[in-house]
């Protein structure tokens, strides 16, 4: 059995979802956790997993977790550069 790759997701907007539907059809990959400031996005975004996944309102608490092996930066374009630091920093 292969170990899936564990991503955290920052962002639960449309393009967050978009990628959390990509990565649910691929066996080898698991979304293990979302990040967004807006409570109605992150329930978007956990009404299209298969499993409980934890939710954060603040990016830097799902890094800090150290849930996932990748991060996926859905958030607006502006504030990636912050946010990949932030990454980076754990």
């Amino acid at each position: 059995m292969t170990q899936k790759i564990k991503y955290g997701i920052i962002g639960a907007g449309s393009m967050g979802r978009e990628h959390i539907r990509n990565i649910e059809i691929i066996d080898e990959a698991e979304v293990v956790g979302l990040s967004d400031i807006n409570n109605g996005s992150l329930q978007k975004s956990l009404a299209l997993l298969k499993k409980n996944t934890p939710t954060f309102n603040n990016h830097l608490d799902l890094i800090n977790k150290n849930l996932a092996d990748a991060y996926i930066i859905a958030t607006p374009n502006f504030s990636h550069i912050e946010i990949l630091r932030d990454i980076i920093k754990t």
